[in-house]
């Protein structure tokens, strides 16, 4: 069945980004309690997936966003996410790291943020994990940050200016005419081929240089990192709120060599799967639960450090 997610029942939703349902359900029973639910994505690019998901004015939705493609600021290919929600917060350009991407943490304290803030509103939270770049790997960490400096990467990045809106008229021309002659049917499908042609196949290079076995291992541990996440997230709303309504899903799956393919550039059953997870229940230990709060603490001081400009 085909997941329309505006169409679900929930308080609070969290997007896993690029998330696999065979690798979901291996190990969500290790930090959740729930009906898990096999469905088909509407698409399996991001982009695709939030234009043909959010087609209307959501006033009563919060977006916290891992991901530069739903934002308050940038429009890609007529999707903006201020458009259609009552507000967008930015995580993807406050929380980027290096070689990381927004770790989940920082998408996470937004989030805590936003639904203690925004309590009457129904709060969409959007990990970028375990999407590359996979943070418990070194190796990838390296790759990745010299990919980052790829001129696309950054113009998803930087603020919308005539540059990119010289990409995206170049993109417009490009569309309309390779859709006379039959070649591309969607505008999103030659971003997505342009974005190849420049910055190439993430997925596809780590498993060239590192094999097939390991680029799955990094890939699972990306997942377990963003679940720990989620389940301290769920563990704070459930604790406030006991009956919220809490979803677990993904835009699209991902492609770790089956047919020779990887990413999430082919329109694929392993593209189209994604999980959705009605939770119950959070098992999460106290000790990860304390050195979240920690974290968190830690985090809070240093940002009054910065802001009075006590750094002693």
């Amino acid at each position: 069945m085909i997941l329309k997610i505006m169409e679900e029942d929930w308080d609070v939703l969290l997007i896993l980004d690029a998330c696999r349902y065979d690798f979901f359900e291996k190990i969500c029973g290790e930090y959740f309690e729930g009906k898990l639910e096999r469905r088909l994505s509407v698409d399996f690019c991001t982009l695709s997936w939030a234009i043909k998901s959010f087609q209307g004015h959501y006033p009563d939705v919060i977006y916290v966003s891992g991901t530069p493609y739903i934002s308050s600021k940038h429009e890609f290919d007529g999707f903006r996410g201020s458009k259609h929600f009552n507000q967008v917060i930015d995580v993807w350009e406050y929380g980027w790291q290096e070689g990381l991407g927004v770790h989940p943490r920082i998408v996470t304290e937004s989030a805590i943020k936003v639904l203690r803030t925004f309590n009457s509103k129904r709060v969409i939270i959007h990990y970028l994990q375990p999407h590359t770049p996979y943070i418990s790997n070194e190796l990838f960490r390296e790759l990745w940050t010299a990919m980052e400096k790829m001129p696309v990467w950054i113009l998803m990045r930087v603020e919308y200016n005539l540059i990119t809106k010289n990409i995206d008229k170049i993109i417009n021309i490009l569309s309309f005419l390779f859709s006379r002659v039959g070649l591309l049917r969607e505008r999103v499908a030659l971003r997505i081929l342009l974005g190849q042609l420049f910055l190439g196949n993430p997925v596809k290079n780590f498993a060239r240089k590192y094999g097939i076995e390991i680029l799955r291992i990094a890939y699972e541990q990306n997942l377990r990192i963003v679940m720990k996440y989620a389940a301290i997230l769920c563990y704070k709303i459930l604790k406030e709120n006991p009956s919220a309504k809490i979803l677990i899903t993904s835009d699209h799956g991902e492609l770790l060599g089956e047919d020779g393919l990887f990413g999430h550039y082919n329109d694929h059953i392993y593209t189209r799967l994604v999980p959705l997870l009605r939770v119950r229940n959070v098992k999460i230990s106290d000790d990860s639960i304390k050195k979240f709060d920690k974290e968190l603490l830690r985090h809070k001081i240093k940002k009054l450090k910065y802001k009075f400009g006590w750094i002693g």
